[in-house]
């Protein structure tokens, strides 16, 4: 898994990390992403999930997911 760094953000979980956090397998966080029973965030085709939201949907806490908007090309950085 990842390790948290110096900002004390972790980054984002795929699907193989949250599979191996909550000890099921892959094909079983595929499937209850897809459903949206796990908090998942949508980025494209890709998903990831917050650890937090993980954590807390391990805890009984709050199901969904949100959908990151994209668009084609790179991000405008202010240039």
């Amino acid at each position: 898994m990842i390790a948290m760094g110096q900002t004390g953000y972790e980054g984002l979980w795929t699907v193989k990390e949250v599979a191996a956090f909550l000890q099921m397998s892959e094909s079983w966080v595929s499937k209850r992403a897809a459903d949206d029973s796990l908090p998942t965030i949508r980025i494209g085709r890709a998903v990831r999930f917050e650890p937090e939201a993980i954590r807390a949907w391990a805890r009984g806490g709050r199901q969904g997911t949100t959908v990151l908007p994209i668009r084609s090309g790179l991000p405008n950085l202010g240039r």
